[in-house]
């Protein structure tokens, strides 16, 4: 097991969050080249994090990271901090873990140029509003992100945001289409403009340390649990059954 200082934890983090590459981001609309980095979610590199308050600086600088083994991790999402925007809920049942976990925060679905799929809205500089995930990755390559999810109308509350933190990756979307129960997200970006059946995907080129979140986008919209998996080992993460993925402390 790796122990980390601080410092190196720190540098650990640096220098692999600013490797990766997600599938779409070669894909970026040609109507945004003169947008500066500020369009881009949490850029860590020659512009500054625009927002490290003491809480914010904490939940980027996490205790522990689920650890990716054999090509995938799974992770209950009411084991992560959150703040007043998101609620344990218990009902109905179905969920997987001690519950699940809703998002009863204000609709943050509009963007400035009016397309869904383009994150330009301020709230994804909010950091705290976020269900941020610590995954450690020991075998690179790309993976796809499924969640768990329950939502109870056709459209309306069945969607949030998903992105890696400190990327120049667009923050996406994921969401539901079976209202009334628990099931994997049916829906996905996966940078050419294709929902279903493909999903969002994270290329990740070396060994490291990052952070994945969720961001609330549709009030009501419910979250259960959270995996990562390589296409070979899709039926293994999806499967309810799967214990959660161990953690590895950092202090």
């Amino acid at each position: 097991m790796r122990i980390y200082t601080s410092l190196s934890l720190a540098t650990t983090l640096f220098a692999s969050t600013l490797t990766v590459q997600a599938q779409d981001s070669a894909n970026q609309d040609a109507s945004h080249s003169n947008q500066t980095r500020d369009y881009y979610d949490n850029f860590w590199g020659d512009a500054s994090d625009p927002d490290m308050s003491a809480s914010s600086i904490k939940l980027t600088t996490p205790s522990f990271y689920y650890l990716e083994d054999k090509g995938y991790i799974v992770m209950e999402c009411e084991s992560v901090p959150r703040n007043e925007n998101w609620i344990l809920a218990t009902e109905p049942e179905g969920y997987t873990g001690e519950g699940y976990v809703k998002y009863v925060g204000e609709n943050l679905q509009g963007n400035d140029d009016g397309h869904n799929t383009d994150v330009l809205v301020k709230y994804q500089q909010n950091i705290e509003d976020r269900l941020i995930f610590p995954i450690r990755i020991q075998n690179p390559g790309t993976y796809r992100a499924r969640v768990r999810v329950i939502h109870h109308e056709e459209d309306g509350d069945n969607d949030a945001w998903i992105n890696l933190m400190r990327t120049p990756r667009r923050a996406t979307r994921l969401g539901g289409k079976e209202p009334g129960k628990f099931h994997w997200n049916k829906f996905g970006w996966d940078g050419k403009q294709i929902w279903d059946g493909n999903f969002n995907t994270f290329t990740f080129e070396v060994v490291g340390d990052y952070l994945l979140y969720i961001g609330g986008r549709s009030t009501g919209f419910g979250v259960d649990r959270v995996v990562l998996h390589k296409d070979e080992q899709q039926q293994r993460a999806l499967a309810t059954d799967t214990p959660v993925s161990k953690k590895v402390s950092t202090r």
